[in-house]
């Protein structure tokens, strides 16, 4: 008894769409799996959004991709690799020994993390990413790196590892160019590195000098 070829692939139902990017996506490729709740508020959450910011975070996502797409050609990626391509192009990293960039240099390991400003203050971030120290290049994550917030008692912590942008929108980490990946998180941030073989490395990241401001202080009597 012989069987015929299986159809290929169709949605029965469309996919439900929460952001501008997933919106996009889905026009330009149908079989684009968009983002779900809980994947779009990890997202949101590494941006430096809480439960009751999440609105204002997603506005400016979306406009984010607004932007972007905007200044593709035609309005739309002609390739996925177009994306890490203008990925590469537009958010530029710092070169080497430019002011305002900050090193962590990992034990036992020819890597440091790498901070910078990248554009995030006004939203209160730092980038980052992994550093060739001998090489002077950045790299990608290596193979069985993770990137974990620690909580502080008595203070709202992030849960779970950090998301690099280019994971955050599903890109294929085999079409991510060398060098470019990056991820980004709320200054203050209390951090672990896990790796295999090696104890947690922790760290954290700074926070940046604000507008000076005289604090009232308590007092153990009233006058």
């Amino acid at each position: 008894m012989s069987s015929s070829p299986r159809p290929p692939y169709v949605r029965s139902t469309p996919p439900v769409l929460l952001s501008r990017f997933d919106e996009y996506m889905c026009h330009a490729y149908p079989n684009h799996r968009p983002m779900d709740e809980d994947t779009l508020k990890k997202l949101l959450f590494a941006m430096g959004a809480t439960e009751d910011t999440l609105p204002k975070y997603l506005t400016i996502h979306n406009q984010q991709w607004d932007d972007i797409f905007a200044r593709m050609p035609g309005g739309r990626l002609p390739t996925i690799g177009a994306l890490a391509d203008w990925l590469s192009m537009h958010q530029e990293k710092p070169q080497i020994q430019e002011q305002g960039t900050l090193y962590f240099k990992i034990p036992n390991s020819a890597l440091a993390i790498r901070i910078w400003s990248g554009g995030m203050e006004q939203y209160g971030q730092y980038c980052l990413d992994f550093f060739h120290v001998a090489d002077g290049i950045p790299v990608n994550t290596p193979d069985g790196y993770k990137i974990s917030h620690v909580p502080h008692p008595g203070v709202f912590t992030f849960g779970g590892a950090l998301v690099s942008w280019e994971t955050a929108m599903h890109m294929d980490c085999q079409r991510v160019p060398q060098g470019t990946e990056k991820y980004s998180t709320p200054e203050g941030s209390r951090l672990m590195l896990i790796r295999p073989g090696e104890e947690p490395f922790y760290f954290q990241i700074p926070l940046r000098a604000v507008q000076q401001v005289e604090f009232a202080q308590p007092v153990a009597v009233l006058p």
